[in-house]
């Protein structure tokens, strides 16, 4: 019989905790609203007798800041488009406007051309890109994961530690923690043959897969461990 689980709320981390859990237990979601989704929701309007859909909450992503939601899409055979997003701010207090889609938006009125402080916001951002594109590589960024290891070719109680390490897409490794004698006996006497392990460091290139060497006392290295980020 199934281990039960109770997962409070149905947006993106209730759904996706209930559809990874759901592989070893018996899942229950509660959510207090009628539909599933959170804030990320698909709204019916009705204008002049014309039915609408608006989409309200997570409508896009990319590809650099989502490698986790992009897996489950994969997973789930879920298809995508592209499209593009842009940023607008409307500050009705001061009559000030503005959009980074084009140059009329940005402009916004004619009026502009002769404010002061206005050309002190576009020297701002131009200043902020120039800066960001020089100092990209030394942007340190803290990156967080948790991986699951399969160590099911390493002989029980044999061992003496294990490397794990993150690698960019030029095979480089970028950051290494050999695992600890508590993260060596949870995974040894794990019943289900592979155990979570958490790793957070900084880096300012984006990791591409992990590795995971196991030594074994008897056999030397073992096979190794790898899987995508």
């Amino acid at each position: 019989m199934k281990k039960k689980v109770a997962i409070i709320g149905s947006g993106i981390s209730g759904m996706t905790a209930g559809f990874e859990l759901s592989k070893k237990y018996e899942i229950h979601i509660y959510e207090k609203n009628s539909y599933l989704g959170g804030h990320t929701h698909t709204h019916e309007i009705i204008e002049n007798n014309k039915k609408y859909f608006i989409d309200s909450g997570f409508i896009v992503f990319n590809d650099k800041t989502y490698p986790n939601f992009i897996n489950l899409l994969k997973e789930l055979n879920v298809g995508s488009e592209n499209t593009n997003m842009s940023f607008s701010v409307n500050y009705p207090y001061e009559n000030f406007e503005w959009s980074g889609k084009n140059l009329n938006s940005v402009i916004f009125k004619n009026r502009n051309f002769f404010s002061i402080k206005f050309f002190k916001i576009i020297i701002g951002i131009i200043k902020f890109n120039i800066l960001a594109k020089i100092n990209e590589k030394s942007f340190l960024k803290i990156f967080k994961h948790c991986i699951d290891v399969n160590y099911g070719s390493v002989p029980e109680k044999d061992y003496d530690f294990w490397v794990v390490a993150f690698h960019n897409e030029q095979d480089e490794t970028i950051h290494r923690k050999d695992a600890d004698k508590s993260e060596i006996n949870q995974m040894m006497n794990d019943p289900d043959g592979y155990c979570k392990v958490w790793r957070e460091f900084q880096t300012a290139h984006k990791p591409k897969y992990w590795v995971v060497w196991p030594h074994s006392e008897s056999k030397g290295w073992c096979e190794r461990i790898t899987g995508n980020l």
